[in-house]
């Protein structure tokens, strides 16, 4: 019974070192959002991964080293029995990955049934019998510099070489734009300003024109000056403002498809292979676009731009007439998908929320 428990909590200890081991992995080569921007909560926020990875460290090296066993047995089994319902609480959500192993996503079903289930009914089945619950006796010396010393070193530096290493993100701006309802009469003004230019130089041409015109001769011998053209003036104070360059079109791979949303009003969703939003409006916003074509409206074009990491599983169907592309794997991004925007000329308009998608039938509405 002692060989099998102690065979059981190494196990289980090993898969706890492993888990935290990947997650502080996670931590510092992906973008993990803070609490205030996670919208799933604290649970799943920057700050409790900061709190969970040294507690989940020690105790896997608690459990292995059977210092104080039937101590670290009780709180092993009641750290399994929690995970037991945070893994049903993600699988009844529909999450892609249990969250367990860093960037390796599991099916929750999978640890549910295959980890967290069978290894708290060992534990609870094959109790240390035969152990004190606290000390006397206490660890010798060498337990003290071999196991304690290096775990607590470990469990101070592992959170400042998390915060440390931390990469540098790609976020939405999620400070409110107030303009954002006047920008579309903002580029009418600016078109309507360009045909103004084409009137300015035709009479600017028409005044070289009369200029260069020798004068007529008169009966009385003396010559018609030329009527001198005003041209007119147009007040720079009247010509609105540029509006605010898409700084993500540098981060676009494909160079065609960088071209495209760069010309005309064009709304650009960018997805993620996991995200269960994407997975519903991504053919919405694809039939949306084929049904425009098939009417011959124009209003704006759809495009679909992939978030790294990539992966065989893509939501935008195959004969999709929409623009789509990727966008490169060589920045962190730190995004909610879904993440839309509207872009005039390659000029941002509008950002809706992360994690959102507006009905496509509704986006001119709603500026």
């Amino acid at each position: 019974m002692k060989i099998i428990n102690k065979i059981i909590m190494t196990i289980a200890g090993l898969l706890l070192i492993i888990g935290a081991a990947l997650k502080c992995h996670q931590l510092i080569d992906s973008c993990v959002p803070s609490w205030q921007d996670n919208p799933t909560g604290f649970w799943e926020s920057y700050e409790f991964f900061l709190i969970q990875i040294p507690l989940e460290f020690a105790l896997g090296v608690w459990m292995v080293c059977g210092l104080f066993r039937k101590a670290a047995w009780i709180a092993g089994t009641l750290a399994y029995f929690g995970f037991i319902f945070v893994t049903i609480g993600k699988w009844v959500t529909g999450a892609e990955s249990c969250g367990c192993f860093g960037q390796i996503a599991v099916d929750p079903k999978i640890t549910l049934f295959a980890m967290d289930i069978p290894i708290f009914l060992l534990l609870v089945i094959f109790r240390p019998k035969g152990y004190k619950l606290l000390p006397p006796p206490w660890p010798n010396l060498a337990w003290l510099l071999v196991v304690f010393v290096p775990t607590i070193a470990l469990m101070v530096a592992a959170p400042a070489a998390m915060v440390a290493f931390r990469p540098d993100c790609i976020k939405v701006d999620d400070k409110p734009d107030p303009s954002a309802a006047l920008k579309l009469e903002v580029f009418k003004l600016k078109q309507e300003l360009s045909g103004k230019d084409q009137e300015i130089e035709s009479l600017r041409q028409q005044l070289l024109a009369a200029q260069q015109t020798p004068p007529e001769p008169v009966e009385n011998g003396t010559a018609q000056q030329p009527t001198e053209i005003e041209p007119p003036v147009v007040d720079t104070n009247d010509i609105p403002p540029a509006v605010e360059q898409w700084d993500w079109l540098q981060y676009v791979v494909e160079d065609d498809v960088r071209q495209q949303i760069s010309e005309g009003l064009v709304v650009v969703m960018m997805h993620r292979y996991d995200c269960p939003v994407c997975e519903d409006m991504v053919p919405i916003y694809s039939d949306y676009c084929k049904t425009m074509a098939e009417q011959g409206t124009d209003a704006f074009k759809i495009a679909f731009l992939s978030i790294p990491p990539y992966d065989e599983v893509d939501h935008v169907p195959e004969d999709t007439i929409c623009i789509s592309g990727k966008l490169t794997d060589e920045q962190k991004w730190e995004l909610m998908s879904p993440v839309v925007v509207l872009l005039y000329n390659g000029e941002l308009l509008k950002t809706w929320k992360e994690g959102t998608a507006p009905e496509p039938e509704n986006i001119l509405e709603e500026l």
